[in-house]
């Protein structure tokens, strides 16, 4: 899977960029700390892994590998919206992501990730900044509708 990694002198983030962008490393480098939780089965490739039942609920704890993750356009329970199924926290957090480099100097790092949803016309948009030394990520998100109908 493409793993991106963000670093200045405080922090070492990794993301998934292909398996929803998620957050899967937040290392505090003064400490040498990480403080996101993984799971005892760690990461499953949603391109090479196969779940061995079809799930009502969708397959996204099949796939959890801990870490922080985008969900949308749900954070709950499986559901339906005006005729569409959508799984355990929507659709995004599975799908694989685009990614542009916005800064890559060494006072800034910045990218932005980019995903189209497929039951839904959204496009989901989060930019990843670290600056300086600071222990600090910057997140920007922006959902786009590309559809007639307001989303309720």
């Amino acid at each position: 899977m493409r793993t991106l990694f963000l670093e200045n002198a405080a922090l070492r983030v990794g993301v998934l960029v292909d398996k929803g962008g998620d957050i899967f490393s937040f290392l505090y480098k003064p400490l040498d700390v990480d403080f996101l939780w993984r799971t005892p089965w760690g990461l499953r490739n949603p391109a090479t892994f196969v779940p061995t039942v079809a799930s009502a609920g969708g397959n996204f704890m099949d796939y959890y590998e801990g870490g922080w993750q985008e969900l949308f356009p749900a954070g709950g329970p499986a559901f339906s919206y005006r005729g569409a199924s959508f799984g355990q926290h929507g659709e995004v957090a599975l799908l694989p992501w685009s990614m542009h480099v916005l800064d890559d100097a060494p006072d800034v790092v910045s990218v932005r990730l980019t995903v189209r949803t497929v039951r839904t016309p959204f496009t989901v948009e989060k930019t990843l900044t670290l600056r300086g030394g600071e222990p600090v990520l910057h997140i920007e998100e922006r959902v786009t509708n590309a559809g007639g109908i307001p989303w309720k």
